[in-house]
């Protein structure tokens, strides 16, 4: 509830806009405009007191502002107080009258959801919320390669989808002992079974462990994966 008297009275013009006269005229224009708020003086001789009454701490809330794709339903929790109608609206095209509404999203993004409360009164007040649904982060590595040379499965490397960040890829292997044999700041230069400065020297049959270190698209952390790969020519 917004309160004024006397001298200052602030209204939302989307609400109302009012003039009173001087000489005892008072004139009441209604108009639905924007957000924003004026000032209007109030002649001091009149001592009126004016009341705008809105939907009281209109908010709501989300049980998880990012969801995955695979898993992209989101619950609203709607705790505005003195409102009769509301009006809900995804970002996404679909809208909802419910109090309470629960919706599905079907594609990877940032959505502003709204929400428009009304009360009785006609007085309607808005709020925001912006979710968001992520691919899920895929990361497949194969655990048997045959660098023969016969165009079949002759290079290892990591299948990693967008979710990263490229510049902190980093991939490596190493043998048996811990020595470093390969490694790649690019995801789409895989291993061939070679070592040493020029990767021109075989190495043996055998198995070796593989590390992929990089950044998540929302996290500066960087987060390492591990395994093991059997080499078979």
């Amino acid at each position: 509830m917004f309160t004024g008297l006397l001298e200052m009275v602030k209204i939302p013009i989307n609400l109302a806009k009012w003039i009173i006269n001087l000489h005892s005229l008072v004139v009441m224009m209604l108009r639905f405009m924007s957000q924003e708020q004026m000032v209007v003086p109030l002649p001091i001789p009149l001592r009126i007191w004016f009341v705008l009454f809105l939907p009281q701490s209109l908010t709501f809330f989300v049980d998880n502002t990012v969801h995955l794709l695979d898993d992209a339903t989101f619950f609203f929790d709607n705790q505005s107080q003195h409102a009769l109608y509301y009006d809900w609206t995804f970002g996404d095209g679909d809208t909802s009258l419910a109090t309470n509404p629960i919706h599905v999203y079907d594609a990877v993004g940032e959505y502003l959801v709204t929400l428009i409360a009304t009360n009785d009164l006609g007085c309607a007040d808005t709020a925001n919320l912006t979710v968001v649904v992520r691919e899920e982060f895929l990361l497949y590595v194969p655990n048997t390669f045959t660098p023969n040379y016969d165009g079949t499965n002759d290079t290892f490397k990591p299948i990693i989808n967008n979710r990263y960040v490229e510049s902190s890829y980093r991939f490596a292997v190493y043998n048996r002992w811990g020595e470093l044999v390969f490694e790649s700041y690019d995801a789409d230069y895989g291993w061939d079974g070679t070592y040493g400065l020029g990767l021109n020297h075989p190495v043996q049959d055998g198995v070796f462990t593989w590390m992929v270190s990089l950044k998540m698209k929302e996290d500066e952390e960087t987060i390492q994966f591990t395994g093991h790969v059997i080499l078979i020519k």
